[in-house]
């Protein structure tokens, strides 16, 4: 098949939804497909030759009047979409997939004008508008990424839906290779234990429980990989509870760095207190052979094998945290057999070739 990622960030930023695009669309390529992303100018090169990266202008969200963040998400995106229609209109594609509601316009627009390609919509969030239902008639096939956004999709649009499990790169995040001596890099000392978050630095993940919850329990080091606008709260609480010499701060981090980093750290955590559709960085650390310890809910739970391959906590709660926290930093074998239950579990229910194949089926069953 033919197929089309269409993206307006994969070219430029290095997230979850840019991570989902490069590793599905190599995946794709390797059981014989042609894959093309569309994305928005200003970006990287694509990961691999052999895809093609067609890039186009568009009108940053911030140039939009302030009507609401969603007002100008939409805007941002309806510029992408003038410029690269019809790109996509006359690429003779078999499949094109969207990962935003903001996209549905280009599909329908698609539709209306007899496009015969699969129209898929692959979910991670909630972001619904005024209108969505009535545009997101253009969608042949949703994908939401968890059973838990599968609920919500179902919910608000009234569709069947097929779970596309986001995937992890399982050879280059695993427990073996180049590992960072972060004790040496961060002048921790040599019996610290490493704990690490991953991810943009916003109220809903949760730093602030994680440095409340290290407070009293000296030999953990927290290094927080990230950056964003929460960054100067985070280091003013660390501050104010007088622990600034054990949370570290190492900023924005390559997506292809993060696995040096992670092997060597000793339990990664994901403390959200807002909603988490899937949480590919969890899966990436179980797959380093790390135990993860994650907020008991959303599709955190279908991740993490709770008692298994690390703890589900619960949200906001600092001392529940820090009781997880303590229970397995002071237990090595039992962190050394989640470590080592999380990389099985990821390579037997995440990997992007298994993503890739739950793709291939769900369109090819609509083509025929």
């Amino acid at each position: 098949m033919r197929i089309c990622l269409y993206n307006l960030t994969a070219g430029f930023k290095a997230g979850g939804l840019e991570t989902f695009t490069w590793g599905l669309a190599e995946a794709l390529l390797r059981l014989g497909h042609e894959v093309e992303v569309v994305a928005g100018e200003g970006g990287r090169a694509s990961p691999s030759e052999a895809i093609r990266l067609v890039q186009f202008g568009y009108r940053s969200r911030d140039r939009f009047p302030d009507l609401g963040t969603r007002f100008r998400k939409m805007a941002e995106r309806l510029s992408f979409a003038r410029n690269a229609y019809s790109y996509v209109r006359n690429g003779q594609f078999d499949a094109v997939l969207i990962n935003k509601p903001y996209d549905f316009p280009v599909l329908w627009q698609l539709k209306r004008s007899g496009y015969s390609a699969v129209t898929c919509y692959n979910s991670g969030g909630t972001e619904f508008y005024l209108g969505d239902r009535w545009l997101s008639r253009a969608v042949d096939l949703w994908l939401p990424c968890s059973e838990h956004n599968a609920m919500k999709i179902r919910a608000h649009y009234g569709c069947a839906c097929t779970v596309l499990n986001n995937g992890v790169d399982t050879k280059r995040f695993s427990p073996h290779g180049e590992r960072i001596d972060l004790r040496r890099d961060y002048s921790m000392p040599d019996d610290a234990t490493v704990i690490m978050s991953v991810g943009r630095l916003i109220g809903q993940k949760g730093g602030h429980v994680v440095i409340e919850a290290i407070r009293d329990q000296p030999k953990l080091h927290f290094l927080v990989v990230g950056d964003g606008p929460e960054r100067k709260r985070l280091e003013d609480l660390a501050h104010s509870l007088a622990i600034q010499d054990r949370v570290h701060f190492a900023g924005e981090v390559g997506h292809g760095d993060l696995p040096a980093l992670l092997r060597g750290a000793d339990i990664f955590v994901q403390a959200s207190v807002g909603e988490e559709a899937f949480g590919i960085s969890v899966a990436e650390a179980m797959a380093c052979g790390l135990p993860v310890l994650a907020s008991d809910g959303w599709g955190l739970r279908e991740v993490v094998a709770d008692g298994e391959t690390g703890m589900l906590v619960t949200p906001g709660q600092a001392d529940a945290w820090g009781r997880a926290l303590c229970s397995v930093s002071e237990n090595p074998a039992l962190a050394d057999r989640m470590g080592r239950a999380g990389r099985e579990r990821v390579v037997a229910l995440f990997t992007w070739l298994q993503a890739a194949r739950t793709f291939e089926q769900a369109v090819q069953k609509i083509r025929t």
